[in-house]
C-alpha cells in the first residue's frame, strides 16, 4: 500500500494561489487588451499594466510562502481595481459591479478560515462588496469620467458577465477538487498505520469482517495469516526503539512486495501483523506464510556496528462457516500462532 499523492496543506495553498494568480492575470490581460483596442482610457490602462505586474510579482512570493501577504494582495487590489472601474470609470452599462460576487469568494476560498485575522478579514470584505453591489446596482450611483462608444460597452459588458460566470465556476471547481483530495486524504490517514504504511488495526478488523461476511453470503472461501516477529522487545532493550521501527518499515515493505495487490495486510499491534490471503486455499495459505518465514529470515540489519537477522512466527487458518465472526477467526489463528511461539519460534502452524 503506497501514500497517495495528495496535497498536503502547504502544497495545496501553494498551487491554489498559483492558479488563482495565474487565471487573474490572464483576465487582467483581456480586458487591458479591450482598453487599447476599444476603450481608450488611459488611467485604466496604467493601472491594468500595474495590476498584471504586481500579480507576477507575486509568484515568488508564492514561493517564498508569504502566503498571508500575497492572499491580502490578490483580493485588495481586486476590490481597489474593481471599485475604480464601477464607481469612477465606466458607467453601469459595462457590468463591472458583477465581479462583486467573485471577490467574496476567491476570499473565502484563499483564506485560512481557522486563522482568526484571515477569517474576519473575508467577512469584512464580503460586506463590503454586498454594501458597493447594492450601491451600484439598485442606487445607480455612478461617478463615472469617461465615456465609451457602444461597441466598447458590450463588449466589456459580455465579457464581465462571462468572466464572472467562468472565474466562479473556475474557483468553485479548484476548490471542489482540493476537499475531494483532502478528504481522500484522511480517509488514507485514518486507516493507515503511519509508522508502517500498512492498514490500522481498526482498518484491518473492518476489511477483515466485510470478508468474512461475503465469504457466508456467497460461498467462497479466504484464509489468514497472523504473524508476530520474535523477541522484538529484546531488539527494543538490546538496539533502542529507532531500530525497533526500522525493523518494523523493512518487514512491512517486504511483505507487501510478496502479496498480491487484493490481499490486505495491516499491522493490529506492536509487532503483530495480519494478512488476509483472498481466494485462497489452506494449502496455497500455508505456502505463502513459509514463503514470509523464509524471506523475512533473510533480512539483514545493522545497530552498533553489527549485524543481526529477524525471525516470525506465523499461524495459518482458512474461513470456516462454523465461526460466526471475525474476531472468532482471529482468535482461533492467535491459537496456531502462540503454538508456534511455544514451540520454539521461526515457525508456521496451520490451524486444524
Amino acid at each position: 500500500m503506497k501514500k497517495l499523492a495528495l496535497f498536503n496543506e502547504p502544497d495545496h495553498t501553494e498551487l491554489l494561489l498559483n492558479i488563482i494568480i495565474t487565471a487573474v492575470t490572464i483576465s487582467a490581460f483581456i480586458f487591458l487588451c479591450i482598453y487599447i483596442i476599444w476603450a481608450r482610457f488611459l488611467p485604466a490602462i496604467i493601472v491594468h499594466i500595474l495590476y498584471i505586474i504586481f500579480h507576477l510579482l507575486l509568484f515568488p512570493l508564492v514561493k517564498a510562502k508569504r502566503y498571508r501577504f500575497v492572499k491580502y494582495g490578490i483580493v485588495i487590489t481586486f476590490f481597489i481595481q474593481l471599485t475604480l472601474a464601477a464607481f469612477f470609470w465606466f458607467p453601469p452599462d459595462t457590468k463591472y459591479d458583477l465581479f462583486y460576487f467573485i471577490i467574496p469568494i476567491t476570499s473565502f476560498t484563499i483564506m485560512d478560515l481557522l486563522n482568526k485575522s484571515e477569517r474576519h478579514f473575508s467577512l469584512i470584505i464580503t460586506v463590503a462588496c454586498q454594501i458597493l453591489y447594492v450601491i451600484s446596482s439598485y442606487f445607480k450611483i455612478n461617478f463615472y469620467i469617461f465615456e465609451i462608444n457602444a461597441t466598447a460597452v458590450n463588449i466589456l459588458s459580455a465579457f464581465s458577465v462571462i468572466t464572472s460566470i467562468g472565474t466562479t465556476f473556475f474557483i468553485f471547481f479548484i476548490s471542489s477538487l482540493a476537499l475531494a483530495k483532502k478528504s481522500n486524504e484522511l480517509e488514507y490517514l485514518a486507516n493507515t498505520d503511519p509508522l508502517t504504511q500498512s492498514a490500522n488495526r481498526r482498518s484491518f478488523f473492518y476489511q477483515g469482517e466485510l470478508e468474512f461476511e461475503l465469504a457466508r453470503k456467497y460461498g467462497y472461501s479466504f484464509s489468514l495469516i497472523v504473524m508476530d516477529i520474535d523477541h522484538f522487545k529484546i531488539i527494543n532493550d538490546t538496539h533502542g526503539h529507532d531500530v525497533g521501527d526500522t525493523v518494523l518499515i523493512d518487514f512491512s515493505d517486504t511483505i507487501r512486495k510478496k502479496i498480491r495487490a487484493e490481499d490486505i495486510f495491516g499491522r493490529h499491534g506492536g509487532e503483530e501483523f495480519g494478512l488476509i490471503l483472498r481466494n485462497t486455499t489452506l494449502e496455497t495459505a500455508g505456502d505463502i506464510a513459509e514463503m514470509i518465514r523464509m524471506t523475512v529470515s533473510e533480512i539483514s540489519f545493522k545497530a552498533d556496528k553489527k549485524k543481526f537477522n529477524i525471525t516470525v512466527s506465523l499461524g495459518v487458518i482458512r474461513f470456516s462457516e462454523n465461526f460466526r465472526t471475525f474476531n472468532e477467526m482471529m482468535s482461533k489463528a492467535d491459537i496456531a500462532l502462540y503454538e508456534a511461539k511455544n514451540s520454539g519460534r521461526n515457525k508456521v502452524v496451520i490451524y486444524n
